[in-house]
């Protein structure tokens, strides 16, 4: 029996208000072997066929469009694209943090910048966001011409450990090492890093008299191997995520120098 025989059958049936007879039933079912996919296909047919109808034999209604959830867009900025151009630095990248959103984690689909210019200021928008969440933003300095587009001014305040919980202090100073490392701020050429720190900054005379133990003495400085769970699992998922994008910001930088033969640092 061919199926638009059977949806017929099925109709009437509806339309009469009788169940389907077993002798119906039986026709319905034929004596032809099934195509792989045909009985899916009948069922689904008939039951568009089938809806639920008033009194007038009219179709019910979709549920008004006021009733339907809005679909949530997710938060899909890029700090790079909050780019402003300053022209006592030359016109040189200058991004504006904004704390309310967070960047993407990168993906093959996000539009992430390739040169230098724009890579620093992507780099300096995610170092600031991070550090203005979590108790530090006057530390990060922009430095959009050289380096990694950011620099770390000082240590966090001597006096937090006075004021904060172990984990919470935990969290401030392993996120500022790992800010540290994004701005290769104890890596870098003396010479191009003193000249951006304060006469005044602990760090400064640190790098400058090359003191590790005084460094080490002004930040609480946790075994490398505690940072997973005094930091990564400890921030939020906004933080989380301008982390990750941070260190591949940081990685987009190194590896654009080196295809081009820059000395990031000069």
């Amino acid at each position: 029996m061919g199926i638009n025989k059977t949806i017929r059958i099925m109709l009437d049936a509806r339309l009469e208000g009788r169940k389907l007879s077993i002798q119906e039933e039986d026709e319905t079912r034929g004596d032809e072997p099934a195509v792989e996919g045909e009985d899916d296909g009948a069922v689904a047919e008939a039951g568009m066929l089938l809806q639920p109808t008033d009194t007038s034999g009219a179709v019910a209604a979709a549920p008004p469009a006021s009733e339907v959830p809005e679909q949530s867009i997710a938060d899909d900025e890029d700090p790079s694209e909050d780019i402003v151009h300053s022209p006592e630095q030359d016109h040189e990248v200058i991004a504006v943090p904004d704390e309310s959103s967070s960047a993407p984690v990168v993906s093959p689909g996000n539009a992430v910048p390739t040169d230098l210019k724009s890579l620093r200021g992507r780099a300096w928008t995610l170092a600031a966001r991070l550090a203005q969440r979590n108790g530090m933003g006057e530390l990060v300095e922009p430095i959009p011409g050289k380096g990694l587009g950011f620099v770390l001014r000082d240590v966090p305040d001597p006096t937090l450990p006075d004021q904060l919980d172990e984990q919470s202090l935990s969290q401030l100073t392993t996120l500022w090492w790992q800010l540290a490392a994004c701005s290769e701020i104890t890596f870098a050429p003396l010479e191009s890093i003193l000249p951006l720190l304060p006469e005044e900054s602990i760090l400064r005379r640190a790098l400058e008299t090359e003191d590790a133990d005084l460094l080490f003495s002004s930040i609480w400085t946790l075994d490398p191997g505690h940072t997973g769970y005094r930091l990564w699992q400890a921030i939020d998922d906004r933080d989380w995520q301008d982390l990750l994008s941070l260190m591949d910001a940081y990685r987009r930088i190194r590896r654009a120098a080196a295809d081009t033969g820059v000395s990031i640092w000069e």
